[in-house]
């Protein structure tokens, strides 16, 4: 694994930063506990994609302040069982371990 530091925080931004890296940790995460819990209910995500961003906060002390994700979910799943994924996303164990002043805002964009 190589980190850096981002360019925001005076790093030169060759690698990822390590508050990217928590992003990528609770994308993939959640984007995981999706795919667990879509193949106890039938549904396939093949094809979905998560996109992540975050926001830093500068007081107190500089740290992580808002992570955005958005999934673009593949074609196909059954709207009754949209939230079901959804709600499983959220139960994710990256997720229970931030520190909860951090905003966390998700997005689930369904193409049907």
């Amino acid at each position: 694994m190589r980190a850096a530091g981002g360019g925001g925080g005076g790093g030169m931004g060759e690698a990822l930063s390590p508050t990217e890296m928590v992003v990528f940790a609770l994308g993939s995460c959640m984007l995981t506990m999706m795919g667990y819990t879509a193949q106890k209910e039938g549904v396939e995500l093949k094809g979905t994609t998560v996109e992540g961003d975050e926001e830093m906060a500068s007081l107190p002390v500089r740290r992580l302040g808002k992570i955005t994700l958005s999934f673009d979910m593949c074609p196909g799943i059954p709207v009754p069982k949209r939230k079901i994924l959804e709600n499983a996303a959220a139960g994710c164990p990256v997720r229970k371990s931030l520190n909860p002043d951090i905003q966390i805002q998700s997005s689930f964009k369904y193409p049907d």
